[in-house]
């Protein structure tokens, strides 16, 4: 979980960045990496026993992470390969789950303070157990040239399909183009 400390270092960086212009230029290479909070993370499987020790509802709290490598196309586009996730400290241990995949960024304008959504398919994955299909999805705000502020939600099968594995992020990121 995030300390008062870490919440209060969040704010300095954010709130002392300055503001280079009016608009951004988002091209080129681009590299980021994202810390917050996952307010709700849990997982659920049908059938028989497996390697759940229990479903965990999405009641639990875990420390979000995201991490961005890519190329944006544009002002307004940027692919790139991200992975998304959440780390847990449960009762029986503390466990990682997350998305990895290709994601799509779009842009609404070139103002650095620009609204984004995200899109892409993927693999999901949960500790080092299983992997399957994943989808991400997410919005947010460009609130100056590197940093931004979003929601992200991760939804993924693992186990053949009998696991589904849900995760909510909300982050602050840094971003260099």
């Amino acid at each position: 979980m995030l300390s008062k400390t870490g919440l209060i270092i969040l704010t300095i960086l954010i709130c002392g960045s300055q503001v280079l212009a009016d608009e951004v230029d988002r091209k080129g290479p681009a590299l980021g990496l994202g810390i917050g909070i996952a307010p709700m993370t849990g997982y659920s499987h049908e059938g028989g026993a497996n390697y759940l020790d229990r479903d965990r509802d999405l009641s639990e709290m875990g420390l979000g992470f995201n991490l961005v490598f890519g190329y944006a196309v544009h002002d307004l586009n940027m692919i790139t390969l991200t992975v998304n996730g959440a780390i847990l400290d449960g009762g029986s241990g503390t466990s990682t789950q997350g998305f990895a995949g290709p994601v799509w960024y779009h842009f609404f304008s070139r103002s650095q303070s620009s609204a984004f959504i995200t899109l892409g398919p993927g693999v999901y994955l949960y500790d080092s157990y299983t992997s399957g299909i994943g989808l991400l999805a997410g919005f947010g705000v460009h609130v100056s040239r590197h940093w931004q502020m979003g929601g992200y939600y991760a939804y993924g099968r693992t186990n053949g399909g009998k696991n589904t594995h849900n995760q909510l992020n909300f982050l602050v990121s840094f971003i260099s183009f």
